[in-house]
């Protein structure tokens, strides 16, 4: 399929001409993996960070840097791939070995294998030359697109991250769909070479990241606001908890020995899903 791409001619090094664009890119991306690991190892927890996104990080390392093995580029080039590739197999010994006990499972339900199948499919049916190192080359390259999924869908479901995983996120996506992406724009009118294949995953992980991360924001906001809804429920004049078991239960339960005494709501360790009663209450807006 030479028609998804066009290089120069006796020229095959012109794939890896390194420019501003592509060395900031590659420098982006260094600092998010390396905030990523300063944060776990800082904070001795993995606690918000999706375990499968690293996997399938490791697992796109992996796949596109199998030509090491057999084509030379640079120094530069080499030094990079094994960097990259030791630190995501270093984030995945942290967050399944060492700190497994903080790693949030019951938030990182994402199914990885509906990403990797149709992502294997695609590769095997459009890429640039029918062998087993362009195939996974290939297979990297739509990988990589779609990896950060089940983070923010673990941030949707968990409804909260703190800044370190924000910047990590932007980081990831801006070093492809803004660096990379200029790359390929750079190339292609000054050298008259391009890839489609890079070009359109590059544009389909900016806006898997847009349609993500606006689920995220609204799935946070809606939390914090249920939150202060909840505690303008409780804590009203009129719902003052007498029995503990009120907030189980959702009932209004008698004590024998203090059976009209008012105790205010301590909000310390509550959990919001525990009451299913305040449902049914309605907030103005």
């Amino acid at each position: 399929m030479r028609w998804l791409y066009t290089r120069l001619e006796n020229n095959h090094s012109v794939q890896h001409t390194m420019n501003i664009l592509r060395l900031t890119g590659d420098q982006l991306r260094l600092f998010a993996v390396v905030l990523l690991l300063i944060k776990i190892i800082k904070t001795r927890s993995c606690t918000g960070i999706s375990g499968k996104t690293q996997i399938l990080l490791a697992l796109q390392c992996t796949t596109r840097y199998l030509d090491l093995f057999t084509y030379f580029v640079s120094t530069y080039n080499t030094s990079m791939k094994i960097l990259f590739s030791l630190i995501s197999y270093f984030t995945l010994i942290l967050i399944y070995i060492v700190y497994k006990k903080t790693f949030e499972r019951e938030h990182d339900t994402c199914r990885i294998e509906y990403i990797l199948t149709p992502v294997m499919m695609l590769a095997l049916l459009v890429n640039h030359e029918f062998s087993a190192i362009e195939i996974l080359w290939t297979f990297s390259t739509y990988l990589e697109s779609v990896s950060l999924i089940p983070q923010l869908m673990f941030i949707i479901k968990k409804g909260e991250f703190d800044g370190a995983l924000l910047v990590y996120l932007f980081c990831m996506v801006s070093y492809r769909s803004i660096f990379y992406l200029s790359n390929w724009i750079y190339r292609y009118y000054y050298e008259g070479y391009f890839d489609i294949i890079c070009i359109i995953a590059a544009l389909v992980e900016g806006i898997v990241f847009i349609y993500f991360f606006i689920r995220c924001v609204y799935s946070i906001k809606r939390k914090e606001t249920y939150q202060k809804n909840l505690k303008l429920i409780l804590n009203s004049p009129e719902n003052f908890i007498i029995n503990d078991k009120i907030l189980k239960e959702g009932k209004n339960l008698e004590t024998s020995s203090k059976k009209n005494e008012k105790v205010p709501l301590n909000f310390d360790n509550l959990n919001i899903n525990e009451l299913p009663a305040v449902h049914n209450f309605k907030i103005e807006k």
